[in-house]
Parts: C-alpha cells; structure tokens; sequence
C-alpha cells in the first residue's frame, strides 16, 4: 500500500504557493507599520559593546569573543553564533537585525503550515491555526528586542524537526536519514539557542505514530513505526539530553542559576501552583477572556489611525481568503468533537511550553512588557486551544455554512485583535527608541567630551515607557555611551528614585559608585552637568532636584508576576 498521494498533486501545489504567499502577506502586513522605528534596547547594548570592541573582527574572532565574555549566553551557542552572524554582515545597524528576526518569524509561521499539512489536517486548519499563532501578541517582546530573536530561530527551528521527522514518513521512510539529519540537527540548533522549545521534542514520536497510522493503515504504520521507532524515538529523546547536560555544565554561573531558588516560606509545590496560575492568567485570561477590554485599551492607545486601520485591512484579508477556502465543496467542516480534540492538544503543548521552569524559578510573567518573551513556546498550545474554542462555537451553529462563515469571522477578528495590539505595544517600543536617541543626541550636545574612565550617572529620564524599556540599568546606558562616544573605558548607570548617598560614594540597586571628580550626573530634565566629588556635592543635589518623575503607568497589565 503506498500513502495518501494528495500532498504532491498539481493542485495541491497551487494551494500550498497560494497559501504561502498568503501567509507571508499577512505577517508583513502585521510589522510592515512598526520596523523601522525599532532600535536597540536594554541587553542589546552589552551585547554591541562586547562586538564592537572585540579584537578580533572576523566571524570567528566575533563568535569567541560573545561566547566567552558574556556568561550568560555560553548555555546558548546558537544564539552567540546567530547575534555574532548578524553583526558581522550588518554591523550596528537595528534595522537589519529586525529585518532578519521578521524573516526568521515568517519561516517559522509557513513551516508550522507546512507541519500541520504533513500531518493531513484540512487545508482550513493549516492556515487558520499558524495565522492565529502568528498574531498572538502573548510574546510580542520577540518581535521587538534583538537578544529575543533567537527564540523565534529556536521555535523556527522546532517546527523544521517536527517537519523533517514527518518528512520521513514519505515512501516508507526511504529517505530516513537525509530528513533524520535535518531534523537532529534543527533540534541541536533550537536548543542550543533558546530552552523553552526542548520539552515540545517529546511529542514527536507520538505525531509521527499517529501519522503513520494515517499514510499506511494501522496494521502497517504500526510496523512501519515499530521497526524505526527506536531511531526517532531515541535519537531524539538522547540529543534533548545531550543539549540539556551541556546547559548545566556550560558554565559554574549556569549551575547555580538553573537551580531552583525559591524564598524560605514558598514551598515547590506554592511555585507551581504560581506557574500554573501566572500562566493561565497572562495566557487565557488577560488575552483570552479579557481580550475585548484590551483591545478597547489598545483603541485608546493605538497612535494613528494607520494602526486601526492597518488591523482592519489585515482581518478583512483574512476572512477573504479563508472564505476562498471554506467554501469549496471539497472542504468541510470538524465535528464539534474534533474541535474539542484541537482544544485539549493545545493544553498539552500549552503545558509543554512551560515545563522547563519546572526545574528553574528564572520566569517572570507579564502580558506586553520584555519577559512575555518566555511564552513563545507555549503560544503554540494557545493558538491551538483558541481555534478548537472558535471552531467548537461555530459548530454549534445550525448549517454547515453558517459554521464555516462564524469560523472565519470569528479567526479574521482574533487575528485583527492581535495585529492592533501588537502595532500598538510597538508603538512604545518606537517611542523608547527615539527617546534614547533623543537623550544621546542632547548629551552629545551639551557634553561633547567626556574624560577617559568617567563614570556618567544620568537622572531626569524614565526607565521605561509602557512595556518598553528606554534606558533601565547600566547594562544599557553603558553600550549606548560608549557607543556614541567610541570610548570603550566610560561607565554609566541611570538614577533611581531609590538611589542612596553613602558616605563612599552613590549606590543605585546596590551598586556602589564611589565619589571621584569623574563621577558626573547629568540631569536631562534640566540638561545640566553635576560633578559628584562627595558627599556635600551629592547631597546638595539630591535636596535640590528631585529624581521621582512622573512616569507614564502601563496600561492593560503589563505588569509582572513573580515567584
């Protein structure tokens, strides 16, 4: 018996060129308004420091200097040789890294297409589902910040295993080990770049029996995937090891941070009980049941009338052309428990997308702001979850076209709901920006030179807006200076509210700054220059500016839970 042919035939072919070019459309249309405005931000700096004064100027030179001077990323291989990469072709340019994580994020949207066709769902789910996943603005901060892009290359990545496993399927597993390859060496890849997609590589054996199944019959498939079972199955399953050991082994600070850390009175049990409900809240409720009224605030928020009406053109697309789909005679519609089906796998995957914090208490939760970055595994499971809601609404309907004409009504406005909030937490993102450059551009103006090893403490600026982040710690105010100085030996920090005068010197978050005619604070409110020689001089200031602006609140709940 060979397999279902209907995957290789002309038509089929028109269909999935068609269904790519619509894909990639849409997922232009969603950044197309925002990714220009888009710059450099908090860790990016650190990250451009090291590069840009690393010796050694090749990929190579650039590759080690990233890996071994900056201890986080040694767990991340992938993600020191991707930012490395980037850097030696573009140089400190933003525009081109945003460019290549939107690249990156649309291969990994038409491989989650490409995906769900090798698993032989109807056309309507294969486009629906990666479209809904696309949109989601539950890990909108990979979209912004250059040191997230790498988690979209390991979701990327993820999806091109699950497809070269499946591959494999064709032709009685002729061509095991050419897609075997592939897919190890896509798994090396995710997860060597980021960590939240390992625990979904266990589901694969189970896609792949169940496909099996399909192509060849049960009897077959089962002895199809009996006698290469142990192949997938293990290789798989022994590289997720592999990656994991090399994690915790990568470096002595990784061994302590991949610990759980947890206060004297929260129990293990309290912090998954915190997982599980942080999780649920930011994932389901703030954009699930709470979705109106954050699309009402993002209304309210949203800067031109282009956002809106950008969101709008991209919904109206999408019905079109999922309406083009349904309503052909050949396309039906799942049985309502069918959908109940998709609702509960995506609660697997859901879960899966979580599960290496059970090993680690390093998350924070937050709906809009830097660490909703975490969830980008997870919202697999939420789009897959939403669709079976939508479709198992739909089905509730009388006829079969009213169902097909509520589904896609139903998706294009959950679809055009998370293009308008992601353009609108952009919006922030693009504002932070400028107003970094802003800041640079009046120190540059008002203090052109600064002495070699001076220490500028900057006051007057708010750390961040809404979710972005403008200038938050010394690890961003630091790479900026010596990047608009090109002088590698400045320090910098920003002051909080918070920030006490010690007899030595400054401490802001604990860090001390010792008193020394190159420590400066530089008031940009005021746009003035204060040495800080000592104590006198620190303390006549501090009674004479006050450092707790009136920063702007977020808006719909970005903010953070903890454990």
């Amino acid at each position: 018996m060979k397999p279902v042919d209907e995957l290789s035939s002309p038509d089929s072919h028109r269909a999935v060129v068609q269904d790519g070019l619509f894909l990639s459309l849409v997922v232009l249309l969603s950044l197309v308004l925002y990714i220009k405005g888009l710059g450099f931000y908090y860790d990016d700096y650190a990250y451009l420091n090291r590069l840009i004064a690393a010796n050694d100027q090749s990929f190579i030179g650039l590759t080690q200097t990233l890996y071994l001077e900056e201890v986080n990323t040694r767990m991340r291989p992938t993600e020191v040789v991707y930012l490395a990469g980037l850097y030696w072709l573009v140089g400190p340019y933003p525009l081109a890294y945003h460019v290549a994580n939107a690249l990156v994020l649309l291969s990994g949207i038409v491989l989650f297409y490409f995906v769900l066709r090798e698993m032989g769902q109807p056309r309507l789910l294969t486009l629906t589902i990666p479209l809904v996943y696309a949109l989601l603005p539950h890990y909108s901060t990979d979209r912004f910040w250059v040191v997230a892009s790498p988690h979209t290359l390991s979701i990327t990545l993820y999806f091109l295993c699950v497809y070269a496993d499946l591959r494999a399927l064709r032709d009685r597993l002729a061509h095991l080990w050419r897609w075997k390859l592939i897919g190890l060496l896509s798994l090396l890849g995710s997860g060597l770049a980021y960590e939240v997609a390992l625990p979904l590589f266990v589901l694969n054996p189970f896609l792949i029996w169940h496909r099996a199944q399909q192509l060849y019959g049960r009897v077959l498939g089962h002895q199809l995937v009996r006698r290469h079972l142990a192949i997938l199955l293990a290789s798989n399953l022994l590289l997720v090891a592999l990656v994991l050991g090399f994690k915790v082994v990568a470096t002595s600070a990784l061994a302590q941070q991949t610990g759980l850390q947890l206060g004297v009175k929260t129990s293990y049990v309290q912090y998954v009980g915190f997982l599980v409900t942080e999780a649920i809240r930011i994932n389901y409720i703030t954009y699930g049941i709470g979705l109106l009224y954050v699309v009402w605030r993002a209304l309210q928020l949203a800067p031109n009338w282009m956002t809106i009406i950008g969101s709008g053109l991209v919904g109206l697309i999408i019905f079109a052309y999922l309406w083009h789909v349904a309503k052909r005679r050949e396309a039906s519609m799942p049985s309502l428990t069918s959908w109940l089906g998709y609702l509960m796998v995506g609660l697997v995957v859901f879960a899966l997308g979580y599960a290496v914090f059970l090993s680690t208490d390093r998350i924070v939760f937050s709906s809009a702001g830097i660490d909703n970055r975490v969830a980008i595994a997870a919202a697999i499971g939420v789009a897959l979850s939403f669709v079976g809601v939508l479709g198992g609404i739909s089905a509730l309907l009388p006829s079969h076209r009213c169902s097909k004409v509520a589904f896609c009504t139903l998706v294009a406005l959950l679809c055009a709901s998370g293009c308008l909030i992601i353009n609108t937490v952009a919006a922030f993102w693009m504002t932070a920006y400028r107003q970094q450059q802003d800041i640079l551009a009046d120190l540059l103006t008002h203090v052109p030179v600064l002495p070699k090893g001076t220490t500028l403490i900057l006051d007057g600026v708010c750390p961040e807006i809404g979710p972005a982040v403008i200038f938050k710690s010394h690890y961003d105010v630091t790479g900026a200076l010596i990047m608009a100085y090109g002088d590698a030996s400045l320090r910098a920090d920003v002051a909080t509210p918070s920030f006490t005068l010690e007899k030595q010197g400054l401490t802001i978050r604990q860090t001390l700054y010792p008193y020394d005619e190159r420590l400066l604070l530089y008031n940009f409110e005021r746009q003035t220059l204060h040495p800080m020689t000592d104590r006198d001089t620190a303390s006549h200031y501090a009674q004479t500016f006050n450092s707790d602006r009136d920063c702007p609140p977020g808006s719909w709940g970005w903010r953070t839970g903890r454990p």
